[in-house]
């Protein structure tokens, strides 16, 4: 009779070998009668449970051990790899209040279904030994005399053989070996004995199967396809076929690698003004030919502008990009702010400030497509596991955008060459990465035309984009309804909205404070302004694949990852801004520190609400993502404005903690109504079917 003791102790020993485990699963599982009582308390009354032999009944792989006193996995414990559960192969189970419970979920464990599956053949007859000694002897026969033979192997021969024919393709990707056997006039392998050809033949398997091996240990995904089928003896065999790509940089990299450069240049054209507007301002330029404006007392206005026209087509915007398609809306976003960059200084020697507020508005207005259309194209050219990685790869672009353009427009507008050349050279950069963007970026995966199948197939699977949007020809109708009443999306809607004020109040405002309450010169305040926005970037790198990661993994849900580092996003920074309201200008390291914190935690929100968007109804992001940020940027144009009604002296400490206690304020209550209400499950009214029955 078997015994699990036996079991361990031969598997202990490595003395566990084929044909032992064979004579043990004939046998079967054991089943003694075990000594197993246990007493549980139950709504305050004592529950006596033993053990009884009708329990080894609910499955059959149920066993016991007289020596251990606890039940096993007979098959867990017999075909035991090292990597199952050490309670049902090692230590025994002895719960029978929770013995249901354990024996559900075990039964349907991976690893308890993929030792059954080695079990069931455990033992199975060869093919080849169930062949007729009638057919063995045609099959030797047909080979001795055809395929693996040891003559006539010559490169003209009409019929070289498997091997040769191996040989061959083996000399096509192997230069030596072709060489050999050219020298050799073609008869190297002649005569060989059909021992030798079939050992050499074993080799060419070796090595071919390790490649496959390794190609697959690489590869991102596969597919596997299992089928039934009969050989010549009409023998079924199971058949399985595997797909996979090799690891190479998909399209879908190359398309986030341009967004990511396009939200650079597009930030750099917003930021400038942020910088420059104190050399603009300022009473003794770098050169006396650089014309400057001190007499303006309308510097917040200026800088707010740009949301004026920015708030504007938000919603339009995600409605269009939807319909048409994204790419061109993104192309003239890129034309109208380059150009209108470009046409600032004359702007402002014309028609003073004024004339800086009109190009701002205008800018502002191209950019309204910006995110809309970006966020539509991150959720057409996304699979879900990859989201919150590449959602904070591409929108990383708007902070490196943020970090280059303050020390970049710092060290120009502090040389000769004034700030005028900044405006004119970082126009014309825009207007060049338009023509590369045009050529290089497409609408989605369907409509790419080096896009390979399986990774087209790939998206698309792991894609909740609705099929007809995934090609553009059709609109998919807005339950506009089912948006506005929905808590998911007004959580999205209330984290993005703090986000806004905090984040570009401190964009637009954060050199003016280093300069009037820290006394930083504009070069140095540049250079130090772009480092928390630096960190912002290297932040959102390093903490994305981290949420990926804890969703693939199932360490969490999805809700759980958003919700975290939702509230990370505005908890953090509004600490640090806190304490940031309470020091004054003999602490300059610590006030560096402080907004370092509170930039660089932001990034958190591209795990959070800004991929959220996507999570909630992929087919309407671009609708939702224009609705959020029309909404939101309610609360960037009024940044700076807030700063101006707590006063006009931006040297005075006081007023920025105001302002830095009121953006905390905001911060740490929307970050709690989004905790609460966030959620990342697919709405019921994101799919067309639903919509068009109602």
């Amino acid at each position: 009779m078997n015994s699990i003791e036996r079991i361990l102790r031969l598997q202990s020993e490595n003395k566990l070998s084929h044909d032992e485990k064979l004579l043990i699963k004939n046998v079967g599982p054991p089943r003694p009668d075990l000594d197993i009582a246990v007493s549980s308390k139950v709504k305050d009354k004592l529950v006596h449970r033993k053990f009884n032999k009708t329990m080894y009944q609910s499955e059959w792989w149920l066993c016991g051990c007289n020596a251990k006193n606890d039940l096993f996995c007979f098959v867990c414990t017999l075909m035991n790899n090292g990597d199952v559960d050490k309670a049902w192969t090692e230590t025994g189970i002895t719960d029978l209040k929770h013995l249901g419970e354990k024996v559900k979920k075990h039964r349907s464990s991976k690893k308890h279904l993929n030792l059954n599956v080695s079990f069931a053949v455990l033992g199975k007859v060869d093919i080849r030994n169930q062949l007729n000694s009638a057919y063995r002897e045609n099959v030797e026969k047909h080979n001795d005399q055809s395929a693996l033979r040891g003559h006539d192997e010559t490169h003209d021969s009409a019929n070289p053989g498997i091997f040769r024919g191996l040989i061959n393709l083996m000399a096509e990707l192997d230069t030596t070996l072709k060489s050999h056997i050219e020298k050799t006039n073609n008869r190297v392998f002649m005569g060989l004995s059909k021992t030798i050809q079939n050992e050499l033949l074993d080799s060419i398997y070796a090595v071919c199967i390790n490649l496959i091996k390794d190609e697959i240990l690489e590869a991102d995904y596969i597919s596997i396809l299992a089928d039934e089928t009969t050989d010549v003896a009409s023998q079924s065999q199971l058949v399985f076929v595997v797909r996979y790509e090799l690891k190479e940089i998909g399209i879908r990299y190359y398309q986030f690698a341009l967004l990511f450069l396009t939200l650079i240049v597009c930030f750099i054209l917003r930021t400038i003004p942020s910088v420059a507007i104190i050399s603009m301002t300022a009473k003794l330029p770098p050169d006396p030919s650089i014309p400057t404006y001190p007499e303006w007392d309308n510097t917040d206005i200026v800088l707010s502008s740009f949301f004026w026209g920015y708030i504007i087509p938000q919603i339009g915007a995600g409605q269009l990009s939807e319909y048409f398609g994204p790419k061109w809306f993104l192309f003239g976003t890129m034309v109208m702010g380059s150009v209108f960059s470009i046409v600032v200084p004359p702007m402002a020697a014309t028609f003073g400030s004024t004339g800086v507020i009109i190009c701002r508005v205008i800018q502002g207005l191209s950019q309204g497509f910006l995110y809309p259309s970006i966020h539509n194209l991150i959720s057409r050219w996304t699979p879900f596991s990859e989201r919150a990685r590449m959602s904070n790869f591409v929108y990383a672009g708007a902070t490196a955008g943020i970090a280059l353009a303050m020390p970049i427009t710092g060290a120009i507008s502090e040389s000769k060459l004034g700030w005028p050349m900044a405006f004119y050279s970082i126009g014309g950069l825009g207007v060049a990465w338009t023509l590369i963007f045009a050529i290089f970026v497409e609408n989605s995966p369907a409509t790419h035309k080096r896009v390979t199948e399986a990774e087209l197939i790939y998206i698309q699977e792991k894609n909740f984009v609705t099929k007809i949007l995934r090609c553009g020809c059709q609109k998919v109708p807005t339950p506009w309804v089912s948006i506005m009443t929905s808590l998911p999306v007004w959580s999205i809607l209330v984290a993005a909205c703090a986000q806004c004020l905090g984040a570009f109040t401190l964009v637009s405002e954060m050199p003016t404070y280093l300069n009037g309450v820290m006394n930083f010169d504009i070069q140095s305040n540049s250079l130090l302004s772009a480092i928390p926005h630096m960190a912002h970037a290297i932040t959102g790198v390093v903490v994305s694949p981290i949420a990926d990661k804890l969703i693939l993994k199932n360490v969490v849900s999805i809700t759980s990852v958003r919700k975290i580092f939702g509230a990370l996003a505005m908890y953090v920074p509004g600490a640090a801004l806190i304490w940031l309201a309470f020091i004054d200008s003999t602490q300059k390291e610590l006030a560096i520190v402080l907004l370092v914190v509170a930039v660089a935690f932001t990034a958190l929100v591209q795990c959070g609400f800004m991929v959220n968007m996507i999570d909630v109804a992929p087919n309407h992001s671009g609708t939702i993502v224009g609705m959020t940020y029309g909404t939101s940027n309610v609360f960037s144009l009024l940044g700076p404005i807030i700063v101006s009604w707590f006063g006009t002296d931006k040297t005075d400490p006081i007023l920025w903690r105001k302002v830095y206690l009121l953006i905390a304020g905001v911060y740490v209550a929307c970050g709690t109504f989004y905790a609460v209400f966030a959620s990342a499950e697919v709405q019921s009214w994101n799919d067309l079917e639903e919509k068009t029955g109602t």
